[in-house]
């Protein structure tokens, strides 16, 4: 049971195992939205806020673990692929406040050199990010605004865990100035988000059967190693690389500074990632009266070594799925992974790089 388990999340993987980071290859990316039919989740754990006046680039410049300069210029409003952008928010020492998309807004003709951003949060840490981004803002030319209350997002994407081989027509045209449809800029493979006016969804007619309960998308998530929100990134308890903020185009090494970058950039520079986030596959036959919950240690079973713990676990149809903050070298070399008397196994994500730059100098010094 347990093997067939791995084997539909390698039937998953497979459409996207030519992907290759900027860093690695200079390969284009082929992974393409026309022939997917995909399916429609309210994400209603997610709220907006909007930052938007004079010095709004410049101020988010400096809270960002990303370059906020890959949303400026004309490209970034008219090209859905560079309209939205992965970035995580940090304290002085370093720890993920919380993970966001931010979104480059349309702007009004009236007033074009507005700049507007919208920043997606999990709906827990609304006020959190609302009173950091407000300590900071001091004398800046900057009005900040929760709109969580006048606009909702949406996800476009294929939640089948067998494979992505339906047909479809794409949407990324589908953009007006009251909504923004913009691909994922974490995979791929999440689809598409939409942020829309609250009384409004994003598909009507037949399309609407596609709108799914909640918990889809989190499967989805788990089952290719990526976390979001307040669950999966306890803030104050987790690192930007451990939450594979590098390896999701979350993180930039060249922007300069910024809140908590003194040591992102040395953990990068010098030192080495031994834990991140992995996925949890667990067999058909798993059967839990209530989910493990997070911090659950995932022990190797051989050694009775504590070899990780539970971030999130999700039930999805009888599916159960999960995500780790897992010791990547102990765990893939292990063949007797346990979780709460349960047995589980992990996989070494297939958007992962094969060897970090970083890796790859040292490597060639010894």
């Amino acid at each position: 049971m347990l093997k067939a388990s791995i084997q539909q999340l390698s039937t998953l993987w497979k459409p996207y195992r030519n992907y290759r980071f900027p860093f690695l290859s200079q390969r284009t990316q082929k992974f393409s939205f026309c022939n997917v039919s995909l399916s429609y989740e309210h994400l209603n754990n997610r709220s907006l806020i909007r930052v938007s006046g004079e010095d709004a680039s410049d101020f988010l410049q400096g809270l960002i673990t990303n370059d906020i300069r890959h949303l400026q210029g004309d490209n970034a409003v008219s090209d859905a692929t560079s309209k939205a952008m992965y970035c995580m928010f940090l304290d002085a020492r370093g720890r993920v406040i919380l993970d966001s998309i931010i979104y480059k807004a349309h702007v009004s003709k009236k007033q074009p050199n507005e700049v507007v951003y919208f920043l997606e949060c999990d709906s827990a840490l609304e006020s959190t990010i609302l009173k950091h981004l407000k300590m900071y803002k001091l004398r800046k030319k900057v009005d900040i605004a929760k709109i969580s209350d006048e606009m909702d997002v949406w996800v476009e994407f294929n939640p089948d865990l067998k494979g992505l081989n339906t047909s479809s027509e794409g949407s990324l045209t589908v953009d007006s100035p009251n909504r923004i449809v913009a691909k994922d800029p974490r995979l791929p493979c999440l689809g598409l988000r939409h942020l829309c006016q609250k009384s409004e969804i994003p598909v009507s007619g037949e399309t609407a059967k596609q709108i799914l309960e909640s918990g889809h998308y989190t499967a989805l998530r788990y089952s290719v190693g990526i976390g979001e929100g307040i669950v999966d990134h306890p803030p104050g308890s987790c690192f930007p690389l451990e939450a594979n903020g590098d390896y999701l185009h979350g993180v930039s090494f060249h922007k300069g500074c910024y809140v908590g970058q003194e040591l992102t950039a040395r953990t990068h520079h010098t030192g080495v990632v031994r834990k991140r986030l992995m996925p949890l596959i667990f067999p058909s036959t798993a059967k839990f009266e209530k989910l493990p919950e997070p911090d659950t240690p995932v022990i190797d079973g051989t050694t009775g070594k504590n070899v990780g713990k539970i971030r999130g676990m999700i039930n999805c149809g009888g599916v159960v799925m999960g995500l780790g903050l897992l010791r990547v070298a102990e765990v893939l070399k292990s063949t007797n992974l346990k979780v709460a008397d349960s047995e589980v196994r992990t996989l070494r994500p297939f958007w992962w790089p094969e060897e970090a730059p970083k890796d790859i100098k040292s490597s060639s010094k010894s």
